[in-house]
């Protein structure tokens, strides 16, 4: 039914400059696919690069696994970042108080 209807060549060339612009969108999504695979590649390759030089220079991270390793680097950054600040200064003031009376009564009964 839609076949034996006339296209005036407006409507035509409407249909031409929409199907030139989806042929140049799929070509643009192509090469950003690509981009994205190329840099996730490079970033996969900067961090095994990074890891490696990590258990070469610290002996203690050589039996741990990659995940594990990410894992401790970006805890190291958060902490890094936010910095340390106490919860509450109350608990700061009684975990003080604890510790100071037990380094006094466990010294006092040593002696």
């Amino acid at each position: 039914m839609l076949e034996n209807m006339p296209i005036g060549k407006n409507a035509f060339k409407r249909m031409l400059m929409i199907e030139q612009r989806i042929n140049l969108l799929r070509k643009d999504i192509n090469h950003r696919t690509e981009s994205i695979q190329l840099t996730q590649t490079k970033i996969q390759e900067m961090q095994y690069r990074r890891y490696k030089d990590i258990r070469r220079s610290q002996p203690e991270f050589r039996g741990i696994s990659d995940k594990d390793l990410t894992s401790y680097i970006n805890l190291y950054r958060r902490n890094i970042s936010e910095g340390f600040e106490p919860l509450s200064q109350e608990l700061t003031v009684m975990g003080g108080i604890s510790l100071f009376l037990s380094w006094l009564f466990f010294n006092a009964g040593s002696a």
